[in-house]
């Protein structure tokens, strides 16, 4: 049995496609490994258990340089004597901690693997020391996760990763998360639509708001459910200006509970998610398409990054150019009007949504260490 340790900055209570990631593959390795999760201190972690053991790490998860040195050097005085373990970076900041150990010449010689999301691929390759770096990391790795098939082809394209060493590891289902769309009853004769994500420019909600513009008032009757927290005030409010001209009912939810998220799925008919080019940060996946697909809701998302992995275009959902307002409000109107074409998308989205483990993910994550 091997000892993981596996590292992250985000985790329980935040609930981003991040935390959920890492709490789920510990969850699965669990299974067949002692795991320690190495997280920000929480108060709210004293109210839940994990089948896996958690190091608190005197730090909040805000990812500045002074707790990038606090996790490093909490990490190598708890790994002085230790043969056993194999150390799991598992997302952009604890990648940071890593490079920095090798730019000190403190990272522990132990087994490392590295899950990669996605964004941190191109920010890293953006700076020449950050590359120099990242480039060592990588050569230090005995396994190498990339969230999509994207990400994959980027390490290879611009790192010279060899195919070998990189496992395909998508996000996937919590446990008991979804349920047999046959099973919902939906009496509203209107089309709910719902985008599940942060407030943020990155996750495009003003994109669908912009195409929500060019509809005709009486062409199709729909509301609009805009379900995250609020990250960027000004973003937000520029969606709250622009949602008061439409002639749709616009609704901002703030984060929901699990519970409460299964809810609002089941509630609704199109999951649509037009995540946009930021800065040098991508959308490398996107869990949230396979959740809404869980529950038999076909998407209407933007084809970049990694996305055309988790929605196959005209299998599961719809795909468009992401600088093309007039091709995402045509997508839209097409599956307002079209209630067996988003039944047929649908159930193509919850057999997709089933047809990868986490169990898969740790197999070929941690098979080879």
């Amino acid at each position: 049995m091997k000892t993981l340790w596996i590292l992250t900055h985000e985790f329980y209570p935040k609930r981003g496609g991040i935390g959920v990631y890492v709490e789920a593959l510990a969850r699965s390795a669990s299974r067949c490994h002692a795991v320690t999760v190495w997280v920000p201190q929480a108060k709210e972690l004293e109210k839940v258990s994990f089948p896996f053991s958690l190091c608190q790490l005197p730090v909040r998860g805000t990812q500045n340089l002074s707790e990038v040195f606090t996790t490093l050097f909490t990490l190598v005085r708890a790994c002085e004597g230790r043969e056993d373990v194999v150390l799991c970076f598992a997302e952009p900041a604890a990648l940071r901690v890593a490079m920095l150990g090798i730019a000190l010449g403190v990272l522990p010689a132990l087994p490392c693997v590295l899950v990669l999301h996605g964004s941190e691929i191109q920010q890293f390759y953006s700076r020449w020391d950050l590359r120099f770096l990242f480039s060592a990391l990588l050569r230090r790795a005995v396994s190498i996760g990339t969230v999509s098939e994207y990400n994959r082809k980027w390490l290879v394209d611009h790192f010279s990763v060899s195919d070998n060493k990189i496992q395909l590891v998508p996000g996937t289902l919590k446990e008991g998360f979804g349920c047999d769309p046959k099973s919902i009853v939906k009496l509203n004769t209107i089309v709910t639509l719902i985008t599940v994500g942060r407030i943020h420019p990155r996750k495009g909600q003003l994109a669908v708001l912009e195409a929500l513009s060019l509809i005709p008032k009486g062409k199709v009757m729909l509301r609009y459910r805009i379900i995250g927290p609020v990250v960027d005030v000004k973003y937000a409010e520029q969606l709250r200006q622009l949602a008061k001209k439409l002639p749709f009912e616009v609704l901002f939810e703030n984060e929901l509970s699990d519970e409460q998220l299964k809810n609002a799925y089941q509630q609704s008919d199109v999951f649509i998610m037009t995540s946009m080019p930021y800065k040098h940060s991508v959308e490398g996946f996107g869990i949230v398409y396979l959740e809404a697909g869980a529950y038999g809701l076909p998407s209407i998302a933007h084809d970049v990054g990694g996305v055309y992995s988790a929605v196959l275009n005209g299998k599961t959902g719809l795909l468009v150019d992401h600088r093309d307002r007039s091709a995402l409000a045509d997508a839209i109107v097409y599956l307002c009007e079209n209630t067996a074409e988003r039944r047929r998308l649908g159930d193509n989205a919850y057999q997709h949504a089933k047809s990868w483990t986490w169990d898969d993910n740790r197999d070929a994550l941690f098979g080879r260490v």
